[in-house]
């Protein structure tokens, strides 16, 4: 019972952690093992993923762990861990987070968590991944330092900086860019990606002439930085 009441209450606390749902690179379930303490016992953690800048992201969780023994109940809490190549195939996701919350039953006491570890996904089928994980976890509980291992299941959205936009995108109809270029003879592929570019560029209406600006953060654009932008976009 404890362990269902703590499995929807992750759901619940982490959506309401997380960001909006365009922004969101991923949502994990991760069952685990706490091998500190007597006996072992089951943990369970809902994840939010979101990119924050280069290889580097962010994880807001809920976690239930298993409290001290011989005593009875849970450990709950939302927790943080800043991730380190979540976005990269291959390579491990390197983090370091900390948790905090209260426990049920005769746990009842505020508790705080400081953990490092690793993720590796080892099946990975289009946006879904299956991944290994290991934690060493220190806790503000008698004997429950130590090693945490864990299993999560969950979808990651792949970040593609550099794929061609259909050509229906923009906010004109760029469909009318490409006819005319075709009219003008050029070939149906240049047409189809100058047409790209140029609804990549008109998508940035509204944004402030800075000078130097080429929307790498600082808020704005001149005009070699919105081309140079629009081009890039499209791997050019």
């Amino acid at each position: 019972m404890i362990r269902g009441r703590g499995i929807v209450l992750g759901l619940v606390a982490s959506t309401a952690l997380g960001v909006p749902a365009g922004a969101q690179q991923g949502f994990f379930l991760t069952a685990g093992r706490v091998t500190a303490g007597t006996p072992n016992e089951a943990s369970w953690r809902f994840t939010v993923q979101r990119d924050l800048v280069g290889p580097l992201g962010v994880d807001l969780s809920f976690s239930q762990l298993p409290g001290g023994r011989p005593d009875e109940g849970e450990l709950l809490g939302p927790g943080a861990d800043l991730a380190l190549f979540s976005d990269a195939r291959g390579l491990p996701t390197v983090f370091v987070g900390a948790a905090a919350g209260i426990g049920t039953r005769e746990q009842r006491r505020f508790w705080t968590s400081g953990s490092i570890g690793l993720r590796m996904p080892v099946v990975v089928l289009g946006s879904l991944r299956l991944s290994l994980e290991g934690r060493w976890r220190n806790i503000t509980v008698p004997g429950r330092d130590g090693l945490e291992f864990g299993i999560s299941l969950g979808y990651r959205v792949r970040r593609d900086r550099n794929v061609t936009r259909p050509e229906s995108a923009g906010l004109w109809a760029p469909r009318s860019t490409a006819d005319a270029l075709r009219a003008g003879g050029i070939p149906e592929a240049k047409a189809r990606l100058l047409s790209d570019v140029v609804a990549t560029a008109l998508e940035e209406m509204g944004q402030p002439y800075v000078w130097g600006g080429s929307g790498d953060g600082n808020g704005g654009f001149d005009c070699s930085g919105l081309i140079h932008y629009a081009y890039s976009r499209h791997g050019l």
